[in-house]
């Protein structure tokens, strides 16, 4: 059987999230999507809510499963028997800083990581992004 892992902060899950989750899915036999706690971060919404969302929006994707992690991806890997590693890429930039994590992943358990190029109508979509509009909306209430 073949796993992967879609690891992200997902603060909020987006459309681009989403499509990468789908795609992956396709290829994968089961795909986790996992919310990655990063303390460096203070997130929007709490780890709950943003699992809550992702279930919400793969709920028609029988082989996602939906959880959090708090250390790093190789050792989320290891304990779940993780064969790759997804990545959602939609510049150049986001390229060199996926090959390095790829880099290190590969170093520190043998992790290949599979990349899916964004569609051109989903390449402007981002959680920044997103929270900025939220942020605008909370603002006019």
């Amino acid at each position: 059987m073949k796993t992967a892992v879609f690891t992200g902060t997902f603060d909020p899950f987006t459309e681009g999230h989403l499509d990468v989750a789908r795609r992956a899915a396709k290829i994968f036999d089961k795909l986790y999507v996992v919310v990655f706690i990063n303390h460096d971060k203070t997130p929007m919404f709490s780890v709950g809510e943003r699992m809550e969302k992702i279930r919400q929006m793969t709920k028609d994707i029988d082989n996602v499963e939906v959880s959090s992690y708090n250390k790093y991806v190789v050792e989320f890997c290891a304990e779940f028997k993780v064969d790759y590693i997804v990545r959602g890429i939609r510049s150049d930039s986001d390229y060199v800083y996926e090959s390095e994590m790829a880099a290190y992943n590969f170093s520190h358990g043998g992790y290949e990581t599979v990349y899916f190029a964004a569609p051109d109508k989903l390449k402007e979509v981002s959680s920044t992004k997103e929270r900025q509009k939220i942020a605008k909306c909370d603002t006019k209430d």
